[in-house]
């Protein structure tokens, strides 16, 4: 079966994988993820999706989206949009703000 992603919903995903496999590395074991994470986590990603659809319906988003240089600033300009897409899973919640 091939199930195909949007881009964001891959980026969110590679992005999981990629914790994951962090704290294994760190941990020496695989985290569990609670259903309050996995929650969190697919709440992200449906955050990720409004995004993207928001890019083609509001003019100049692309292009500021485009101009950011690192995560950071894609997080910031987001927050600025409405969305909440900073947390990356298994970060503690007080990581929310920053």
């Amino acid at each position: 079966m091939i199930i195909r992603l949007d881009s964001c919903t891959s980026i969110a995903l590679r992005q999981f994988v990629c914790t994951i496999s962090e704290k294994r590395s760190l941990n020496s074991g695989w985290k569990t993820m609670s259903m309050q994470e996995l929650q969190r986590f697919l709440e992200k990603v449906e955050q990720l999706q409004q995004m993207v659809k928001s890019l083609d319906k509001v003019p100049g988003r692309r292009e500021k989206l485009a101009a950011c240089d690192n995560h950071d600033e894609v997080v910031e300009l987001a927050k600025s949009w409405g969305f909440q897409i900073g947390r990356r899973w298994g970060e503690d919640r007080s990581m929310e703000n920053i």
